[in-house]
C-alpha cells in the first residue's frame, strides 16, 4: 500500500488530530489484512506527522508559485540564471507542447540512466498512464535550439489545481539554459490554459550527502525561486516475514541486472 498524497484536510487540523487520523488508517489496514507494509508515499506526499510505531524520515518537496509572465518569474531568480535564460530566447530555443510519448521516451530513458537511477522508466507503464490522463491530467514539452531537442519534460496536473514535475532529461550536451526555459515555458503554460496555480518538483532529500548526483538535482530546482515544503514520509510493516521476503526478492533482481540497488528509505536516511 502507498499513500499518493499527504492527508487532505477537508477542515482545519493540527499535527494531533493528522497523527490519530493516520493510526487510524494503520489500524484499519491490519484489521483487514490489506497489505504487508505502508510503503514509502509518492515523492510529493509531505506529511506534518506520522503514524506511531513507523520508520519515519524527513522529507520534503520543492514548489514553486507561478507567476503570469516569463519576467516576474524570473524576478525569482538569481540574474546570473535569468540572463541565462533571457539569452536562450534571443537564441531561438522553442518550447512546445509534445502529443507523442516517442518523441520524448528516448531522451527521458537515456538521461535518467546517466544519472545512475535504478529504476528506468517503463514505455508501457507510461503509455498506459497517458491512455487514462492524457490530455486532461498530462502534459508533455520539448525544447529545440537549431532544430534539435535540448530537453523534455512530462508533467502531471490537476485543472485549476497544482502540476507535479514527473520526469525530464535533456540531450548529453544541451544548449547553456534550454532546459530552465523549457520548464519556465511549461509553467505559463499550464497557468494560462489550465489554471495551474503551483508547480511542485516533486520530492527532495532533507539529509543529502554533499556532492551526490541528488544534491546536484535539488540545487537545479532550487534556482527557480521555489521554496522547501518540509515534514515527512514513513513506512509501517504491518507483516515482517513477506516485507523481508519482498526486500531479498528486489535486491536480487537488481543485483541479476548488475546495479547496486538502495532501499529508497534508507537513502532518505542516509542508511547506505
Amino acid at each position: 500500500m502507498i499513500f499518493t498524497t499527504e492527508v487532505l484536510e477537508i477542515n482545519p487540523s493540527n499535527i494531533n488530530e493528522e497523527r490519530e487520523f493516520l493510526n487510524e488508517v494503520v489500524r484499519i489496514v491490519k484489521k483487514e489484512k490489506m497489505c504487508d507494509v505502508i510503503y514509502k508515499p509518492q515523492p510529493s506526499a509531505v506529511f506534518r506527522t506520522y503514524p506511531d510505531g513507523s520508520d519515519f524520515f524527513e522529507w520534503g518537496s520543492y514548489a514553486l508559485d507561478i507567476e503570469p509572465t516569463l519576467e516576474e518569474m524570473l524576478k525569482k531568480m538569481s540574474s546570473r540564471r535569468r540572463s541565462c535564460i533571457r539569452k536562450m530566447v534571443r537564441d531561438g530555443v522553442e518550447v512546445e507542447e509534445v502529443e507523442d510519448l516517442d518523441e520524448i521516451f528516448d531522451m527521458l530513458y537515456d538521461t535518467i540512466k546517466r544519472q545512475g537511477v535504478s529504476l528506468l522508466p517503463n514505455k508501457n507503464h507510461l503509455l498506459n498512464m497517458k491512455k487514462h490522463l492524457y490530455p486532461k491530467n498530462m502534459i508533455m514539452y520539448k525544447a529545440t535550439f537549431n532544430g534539435e531537442i535540448q530537453g523534455v519534460s512530462l508533467i502531471y496536473f490537476v485543472e485549476g489545481g497544482a502540476a507535479f514535475y514527473e520526469l525530464g532529461g535533456t540531450a548529453s550536451s544541451p544548449h547553456q539554459c534550454s532546459m530552465s526555459l523549457l520548464m519556465l515555458k511549461g509553467m505559463l503554460d499550464l497557468y494560462h490554459n489550465h489554471g495551474v496555480k503551483t508547480y511542485d518538483f516533486v520530492g527532495a532529500y532533507i539529509n543529502l550527502k554533499e556532492g551526490s548526483k541528488e544534491a546536484g538535482i535539488q540545487n537545479f530546482k532550487k534556482r527557480f525561486g521555489s521554496y522547501l515544503r518540509k515534514g515527512y514520509q514513513f513506512t509501517v510493516v504491518i507483516n515482517p516475514l513477506n516485507y523481508k521476503l519482498y526486500n531479498i526478492a528486489v535486491k536480487s533482481y537488481f543485483k541479476i541486472k548488475g546495479v547496486d540497488y538502495v532501499d529508497a528509505i534508507d537513502k532518505a536516511k542516509n542508511r547506505y
